[in-house]
């Protein structure tokens, strides 16, 4: 017997791969068992694969530790890029209101041409500010 710590879907499908070599074996627990009377050939090269699948299931889970950071990080990137859209969509129905102001100051319903021509001014300024300043 020896002492494994492998995963129980790993243990498994170690087993199945051994046993398409016509090989009894199996876990119990972490203690890997193989029958004697299968030759000292037979255990050689199972316990070689058994050493190597262990090395690779190290490695195996270290990329699986590895995936789910990345996972979680790109989780993290579409949370801000939804923020980031609505706070954008927000921004831009503002932006909106104020060029459809920017439209009702150009052509004000009066008569008054005193007023007319503060309204215009008030659009110019607007649409300046909407442009970033005085450029």
């Amino acid at each position: 017997m020896m002492r494994v710590q492998l995963s129980e879907k790993s243990k498994a499908e170690f087993i199945e791969l051994i046993a398409k070599d016509s090989i009894t074996c199996w876990f119990e627990g972490d203690e890997f068992v193989m029958p004697s009377g299968q030759g000292k050939t037979a255990k050689g090269i199972v316990l070689g694969k058994l050493l190597v699948w262990r090395h690779r299931q190290t490695e195996v889970d270290e990329l699986q530790v590895k995936l789910n950071g990345a996972e979680e990080r790109a989780l993290t990137c579409l949370e801000y890029k939804d923020k980031y859209r609505a706070e954008r969509d927000e921004l831009q129905k503002r932006v909106d209101a104020v060029k459809t102001l920017i439209e009702e100051y150009r052509d004000p319903p009066t008569e008054d041409k005193t007023f007319q021509h503060a309204l215009s001014i008030v659009a110019d300024e607007l649409e300046q500010a909407l442009k970033g300043g005085d450029q």
